[in-house]
């Protein structure tokens, strides 16, 4: 068993619309998530507790750092860990919101 504490700031953020991100990490990774205010406690096999836990941490970053987690984003963020563990979400997210912002722009991926 392993306890997270998540910001107050940003549990919404990180937690999901109805707490649909912790329910998909609960389902994809075969963990029990329980959700006391900021502290979160994750039940499971050792491994993908520290997967949960570390995707958890890394969610709370992204989101006080500003950048705005959206429904699908959890799945994402989940696939890119188990497939890298040492991926780090903010360096993923941050490239895909510099990219939008420029192809927004007119840009084309090619002038990137």
């Amino acid at each position: 068993m392993r306890k997270l504490a998540i910001p107050e700031e940003v549990l919404a953020d990180v937690f999901g619309h109805f707490d649909d991100n912790l329910r998909t990490i609960e389902k994809e990774l075969g963990v029990r998530l329980s959700a006391r205010g900021g502290e979160v406690t994750i039940q499971g096999d050792p491994e993908r507790e520290a997967l949960a836990a570390s995707l958890l941490a890394q969610m709370a970053g992204l989101a006080q750092g500003g950048y705005s987690i959206k429904k699908g984003d959890a799945e994402i963020a989940l696939r890119l860990l188990r497939d890298n563990r040492s991926a780090t979400l903010k360096e993923f997210f941050g490239s895909l919101k510099t990219l939008v912002k420029f192809l927004s722009q007119g840009f084309s991926e090619q002038q990137i």
